[in-house]
């Protein structure tokens, strides 16, 4: 083999390499969610997700099971996968929920960016870039209230992406969404598919 054949095969390598560590799984279960309905996993998600982030990215994978959580907090180059049988259901305190506010001025043509309570959600994503939601599973929002939210009702969305770049929703389902199953602010390069959204306020905002 000469040395171009040698060099070409090492950066042919170091790329499969790299890709494969781009594309790991992390399973939440790894990290102590337990998928009982009963547990609080609002850590062990959060967890998951850092660490794939922190990896350089790749699937956070929640399988089947009834998962109780606060809000996930998506980060740059994560998918959270919904597997099959997998429900993901809201904590029923809208203390557990944390809200997006604009980070930028020139947003108050949209009224209610600077509003954090506004702005809770089931799954929120401020300011990250390459993110996903995928998967047949589903995320119910269980019509939590927030006695402060607008009509002294509303509570959390299912789904806030914010200054968001190169996203990604598919497959899965949304169901009895405090209030709308997506609100979006300041979106670029978003891919909506195949998804069902019901018994909750609007759909996608």
């Amino acid at each position: 083999m000469n040395t171009l054949n040698m060099i070409t095969a090492a950066i042919t390598a170091f790329l499969m390499i790299a890709a494969s560590a781009a594309a790991a799984d992390f399973n939440v279960k790894d990290y102590g969610a337990k998928g009982n309905g009963k547990q609080m996993n609002t850590d062990a998600f959060n967890k998951a997700v850092v660490a794939c982030s922190n990896a350089g990215g790749g699937r956070v994978i929640i399988p089947a099971g009834v998962w109780l959580t606060g809000t996930v907090m998506m980060q740059d180059n994560v998918e959270l996968h919904l597997e099959e049988g997998a429900l993901v259901k809201g904590a029923d305190s809208i203390g557990e929920y944390v809200g997006y506010v604009a980070q930028k001025e020139g947003f108050e043509k949209y009224k209610m960016a600077y509003a954090e309570y506004w702005n809770k959600a089931l799954v929120l994503a401020g300011g990250k870039k390459n993110v996903s939601i995928t998967g047949p599973g589903c995320l119910s929002g269980e019509h939590v209230i927030n006695p402060e939210g607008e009509d002294r009702s509303r509570g959390p969305h299912t789904i806030v992406f914010a200054e968001c770049t190169n996203f990604t929703l598919r497959e899965f389902t949304v169901i009895k969404a405090g209030n709308y199953a997506f609100m979006g602010y300041e979106l670029k390069n978003g891919v909506f598919e195949n998804l069902k959204m019901r018994e909750g306020f609007d759909g996608i905002h």
